[in-house]
């Protein structure tokens, strides 16, 4: 779908939910009725409404959130604790995972720097933090993704480390 950078007539509006980080235990949606336009060139179509990926119901905040989860438990659990299907979390896995996986360097960076516009306007100081540390290291980390190199091998080698470690007290 073309993004609508250019002005044009009003149409109508269509209201659109996204999940956003619970409050205390209240389940959190944002609702807006985005506005569509009607362009000469493409028809009918909504403007362009800041968030993660197309399509996606959750926001940035949310879905790191579940990415942070993911690192200690399955895809199951994390569903279970957050209310979601087992393929919504697993879309979210999967949407982390493709920053990884570009083979067109200019995709990838297109891509990490959709990542580090939102760690910018970020209100959450860690992870203002974290996109600055991305953003120093950005050429390094676009070199890794069109390498396709890895640390698994390590972090599998150190993950063993720690559980012989952890049995050993």
């Amino acid at each position: 779908m073309p993004r609508m950078w250019a002005s044009g007539p009003g149409y109508d509006s269509r209201q659109r939910q996204w999940r956003h980080l619970d409050t205390c235990p209240l389940r959190t949606l944002l609702m807006a009725e985005v506005p569509r336009v009607n362009c000469p060139e493409h028809g009918v179509r909504p403007i362009d409404v800041r968030r993660p990926e197309e399509g996606s119901r959750f926001t940035a905040l949310f879905e790191a959130l579940v990415i942070d989860w993911l690192q200690e438990a399955s895809i199951q659990a994390v569903a279970k604790q957050l209310g979601l299907s087992w393929s919504a979390v697993d879309g979210i896995l999967e949407t982390a995972s493709d920053l990884w996986n570009y083979r067109d360097r200019d995709s990838a960076r297109n891509a990490w720097y959709r990542l580090l516009s939102w760690t910018a306007r970020s209100r959450l100081q860690p992870m203002v933090k974290l996109g600055q540390t991305v953003r120093n290291h950005l050429a390094g980390i676009l070199n890794a993704v069109m390498a396709g190199a890895s640390n698994s091998l390590a972090e599998n080698l150190n993950n063993r480390i720690q559980k012989i470690k952890a049995r050993a007290n």
